[in-house]
């Protein structure tokens, strides 16, 4: 049996490009029984931001054209697919009325799951969360909006302690075949998480339109080490979960004397920890069939990253396919990883996410709504 201060530590890869803090390249390691331990994993970072808007900011629950909207979005990490994340999400929007008054604002409401997976090792972090906005109308054209939105969810972290091997499995020729004596924690746990954002929308005139968000996830920091509670410590051990901010924002440009054409650049920056993450580009929308009533959209995007020596460097391009028909939309999106020869940084690989939205029940035309 090996003493437990010198229990060595539990390996697990990541081998992702989504916004994570590793220390070792492709790994994070949880350290059991040492005396700090480096578990600062980053959330999960869709390339197509703008079509998860409650994900990113939850006060933009019920900013939608519609009543109701509801979204699917998964994304599958090479090499092998071996990285799964998803989110499904559905919020609704409400009108108001104080006596016989009826306001112009609105409240929104809604629910997200997440799920992100590493099919290779068991790890998997599960989400579910309710959030709440409000989208204050401010002024008599109702083409001014400030939103403020609350989250509030519930988070389950699992592993399988069975798809690691431990020092002392070794059989001391060509396999780890025993069993091993070490402490195992219980391999699932949950905790509360907290979110809140602000979000300005404005369309100065018909042909341009303007929008800005300030989101924090995690204000709470939970706790989210594996040995936190275990009695087979003496001393229990903490990893915070870093809170993340989020800066989003994007304009809306027509390009053509009857608005078929419209530009629509935008920007995602993220910090969590010590590491920054960020989406720069911009979409093409072409308004076509009859009355207008579907579109198509390309566009191209980069997404630059700081690595574990907190240098900036450019982690992927970006290249998305849609389409709208009817109040369906589908995005498709492919993310060309490796562009940099970073020592530090090979965690890179391509990455393909596909989205599906539908919005539903157009009844508020006279109302701006902003397009992401």
């Amino acid at each position: 049996m090996i003493y437990e201060k010198t229990l060595n530590w539990i390996k697990i890869i990541i081998i992702s490009n989504r916004f994570y803090c590793m220390k070792q390249g492709l790994l994070f390691y949880i350290f059991l029984l040492v005396n700090v331990i480096c578990l600062k994993a980053q959330d999960p970072f869709f390339s197509q931001f703008y079509a998860n808007p409650t994900y990113i900011n939850p006060a933009l629950t019920g900013s939608m054209a519609g009543k109701y909207r509801l979204l699917f979005i998964n994304r599958n990490q090479s090499p092998d697919n071996v990285l799964k994340t998803s989110s499904a999400s559905a919020d609704f929007r409400f009108g108001l009325k104080f006596k016989s008054k009826i306001s112009s604002d609105r409240v929104g409401a809604g629910i997200l799951f997440v799920s992100d997976r590493n099919t290779s090792n068991g790890f998997s972090i599960t989400s579910g969360s309710f959030s709440l906005a409000y989208h204050k109308i401010l002024n008599k054209n109702w083409n001014e909006i400030l939103s403020a939105g609350i989250s509030i969810g519930l988070q389950q972290r699992n592993t399988s302690f069975d798809l690691l091997n431990f020092q002392d499995q070794f059989n001391g020729t060509s396999a780890y075949s025993l069993s091993t004596a070490e402490n195992i924690p219980n391999n699932n746990f949950a905790y509360g998480d907290y979110s809140a954002g602000i979000f300005y929308s404005i369309q100065p005139e018909k042909k341009l339109s303007f929008y800005a968000g300030i989101a924090i996830h995690h204000f709470n920091q939970p706790e989210v080490s594996f040995y936190q509670n275990s009695s087979s410590l003496n001393t229990a051990i903490s990893a915070k979960l870093p809170t993340k901010y989020t800066l989003h924002s994007g304009v809306n440009i027509s390009l053509s004397r009857n608005g078929v054409l419209q530009w629509l650049p935008g920007l995602a920056l993220m910090r969590q920890g010590n590491l920054w993450a960020g989406n720069v580009g911009n979409n093409f929308r072409w308004e076509s069939f009859a009355n207008r009533s579907g579109a198509f959209l390309v566009g191209l995007w980069a997404k630059p990253i700081s690595n574990i020596d907190e240098k900036i460097i450019m982690g992927s391009i970006v290249s998305f396919l849609g389409f709208e028909f009817s109040g369906y939309q589908l995005g498709m999106s492919m993310d060309l990883g490796n562009l940099t020869r970073d020592y530090n940084y090979t965690v890179n690989k391509n990455a393909f996410e596909i989205s599906f939205t539908f919005t539903g029940d157009f009844d508020e035309d006279l109302i701006y709504c902003p397009r992401f």
